[in-house]
């Protein structure tokens, strides 16, 4: 009580520890009636029903997952693929291109020498043909 107060105070409710069954922690009690061992069969039953239905759950759920994971890797392969696909597509368009700029700069090689080859034959014989200017020789009177 508070000093200077006359109402009582209310103290928290206790709560009591619960006791689990008899029979889930020591099994069936000795003097326990035929009526009740039929009621522990049916539960062992239920149980047994239980614990089935529980591992058939479970198999389902595995099955699910390891169908799962088969589509995934078959979805991850799928791509795979075809990023190969796009990479061997891309290496053979550079590699055409490659081969187109080749022989272009080839052909203007071709073309170059035989220019080369052209201004060099004209230039031989035009001078064959004419002597250059200046250096005609005339007679000399001695």
């Amino acid at each position: 009580m508070n000093p200077g107060s006359s109402a009582p105070v209310a103290s928290a409710p206790t709560a009591e520890p619960q006791c689990l069954p008899y029979n889930l922690l020591h099994g069936p009690h000795p003097d326990m009636l035929a009526s009740d061992a039929a009621h522990v069969k049916g539960t062992d039953l239920t149980l047994q029903l239980f614990r089935r239905l529980f591992s058939e759950g479970l198999k389902v759920q595995r099955e699910r997952m390891r169908e799962a994971r088969k589509v995934t890797r078959e979805a991850r392969q799928a791509q795979s693929l075809q990023q190969l696909a796009q990479v061997q597509a891309l290496e053979n368009f550079y590699k055409d291109q490659f081969a187109m700029l080749s022989e272009n700069m080839a052909e203007r090689s071709k073309n170059a020498q035989i220019r080369d080859n052209a201004q060099a034959t004209v230039s031989k014989s035009a001078d064959s043909v004419a002597p250059p200017l200046g250096l005609t020789t005339l007679p000399v009177n001695v």
